[in-house]
């Protein structure tokens, strides 16, 4: 518990040192799971496929460039069978102005004996494109 504990106090002091994105976005995704509708609100993000729901919090972005960040984030993932806890790797792709393109890959973590494993026989990747509002 102490670990998961130190985890999270790291990501937030990492999160808080963040730039943050333009306030709200909305946009369409597709990945293996189907195609879906994402919105966002600074670095939370909501993804709603056809048969499953995921909510996202990104605690750390690298700016690789002006239009080109990669991100790391932590969040749920909802299906109609079960519920699992995943992070998102990606990239953000700043097309236009208020366009962005997005990339990520989801790993799912499972807990074992108080260790934290990651299992690649779930792991999904989703491809999409955001509006933002500002």
């Amino acid at each position: 518990m102490k670990k998961i504990l130190l985890i999270l106090l790291l990501m937030l002091s990492i999160s808080l040192a963040r730039e943050t994105k333009a306030e709200k976005g909305l946009g369409l995704f597709v990945s293996k799971e189907g195609p879906g509708v994402i919105t966002s609100y600074k670095d939370f993000k909501l993804l709603l496929g056809s048969n499953f729901y995921t909510f996202d919090y990104e605690f750390f972005g690298l700016n690789l460039s002006d239009s080109l960040q990669l991100y790391i984030g932590i969040g749920l993932y909802l299906d109609k069978d079960n519920g699992d806890i995943k992070m998102p790797l990606g990239l953000d792709w700043q097309l236009a102005k208020r366009f962005d393109l997005f990339f990520e890959y989801i790993a799912f973590i499972a807990f074992n004996n108080s260790t934290i494993v990651m299992n690649p026989y779930n792991d999904v990747s989703s491809l999409g494109i955001r509006y933002f509002f500002e």
